[in-house]
């Protein structure tokens, strides 16, 4: 604290800004550093960042949980839940890999195009579905925020009776594209925290408000025929493809078209699609920029960057033995390319306007 009283002295009234931007860099040339992490997050608080403070405190609190870093973190003030406005599809926080026309068209396909390919009925619910009604209303609250396509709730058959390290991170919540889309709770998600659990429920919401896991694509020319198709139902023009056909054969039943909307929407639906047929993303791109956008959504829903840098660690931190990893674990991860992407959205304008949108 002295040394920083010191820097904004130096730095003069209109030098506070200055010294955030200095301190980011900081942070982000080494995120495992905890003494530039605390300055960052000790200005942010003081200049009122709340979002960016959290954001820094939460490194050094990754890297040592009984450390300076918890501490610090924990004198701050819960967050205000993030807006829809701020995570609806084609916002800034989008990562800039799916940002476009693909992104936006599948998005808005994704509801209607529900059960394409896919042979098995809609998971059948149970009562409950294995969550604590805590958990279940704020499924639905994520839900809702995301305005996510239908769902149903049921508990995970593979992940009963698996020992706890094939009950992977990514598996907690498995998405199934039938109609409505399934929801499949695995049994560790009941020990997951309050916000871990908004991150995954968020980061699942998100893939499937994506359209990547409605459409069942797994290719480049899977989205090639896949917009194809939607170009014939939406303009009324024949599909040569057969895979375009079955398309646009689904798209045009009854049912399908309630949900791609009005005709103001369909046509801004049918220009985003011929845009994308105009100059179709890289495959591996897209999908890598969808991951990291489920990831970032997940982290501004739960509004934790602790809890979500400890969910997405667990898959190379936790061996079978299920022991906590050390203090030097923790900060080879940071410095790591898994976290690069999270933390380097934590810093970003981006993320600090949407938490405070």
């Amino acid at each position: 604290d002295p040394l920083l009283a010191h820097a904004r002295f130096w730095a003069g009234a209109e030098g506070d800004g200055l010294l955030v931007s200095a301190l980011i860099d900081l942070v982000r040339s080494d995120p495992a550093r905890p003494g530039p992490a605390c300055a960052l997050g000790a200005l942010a608080a003081r200049t009122r960042r709340f979002a960016l403070a959290r954001a820094a405190f939460s490194l050094p609190a990754f890297m040592d949980p009984e450390g300076l870093g918890i501490k610090l973190l924990e004198g701050l003030a819960s967050p205000d839940a993030v807006r829809s406005e701020a995570v609806r599809v084609g916002a800034p926080v989008d990562h800039p890999d799916v940002a476009g026309a693909a992104r936006r068209a599948l998005a808005r396909l994704a509801p209607a195009l529900l059960g394409l390919g896919y042979d098995q009925p809609a998971p059948k619910p149970v009562e409950g579905s294995g969550l604590q009604p805590a958990r279940a209303i704020e499924l639905r609250r994520i839900a809702d925020l995301l305005h996510a396509p239908p769902f149903v709730v049921a508990p995970d058959a593979e992940g009963i009776g698996k020992p706890l390290a094939l009950q992977s991170e990514r598996r907690r919540l498995r998405l199934i594209p039938s109609q409505p889309a399934g929801l499949l709770i695995s049994p560790s998600a009941a020990r997951l925290g309050p916000q871990a659990w908004s991150f995954v429920a968020g980061r699942a919401l998100e893939a499937l408000r994506s359209g990547l896991v409605t459409a069942g694509l797994t290719g480049a020319d899977g989205m090639a025929r896949l917009f194809e198709g939607a170009r014939a139902a939406l303009a009324g023009t024949p599909a040569d493809d057969p895979r375009a056909r079955e398309v646009a054969d689904w798209l045009l039943r009854p049912q399908a078209g309630l949900l791609l909307g009005s005709l103001e929407t369909r046509a801004e639906l049918l220009a985003d699609v011929e845009t994308a047929l105009g100059g179709l993303p890289d495959w591996q791109t897209f999908r890598r920029g969808t991951r990291h956008t489920c990831n970032r959504i997940g982290l501004l829903v739960c509004g934790s960057p602790l809890s979500a840098l400890a969910v997405i660690s667990e898959g190379e931190l936790y061996g079978d033995d299920g022991e906590p990893p050390s203090i030097e674990t923790r900060r080879e991860f940071l410095r790591g390319a898994t976290a690069h992407e999270t933390i380097e959205f934590m810093l970003s304008p981006a993320y600090e306007a949407a938490s405070a949108s």
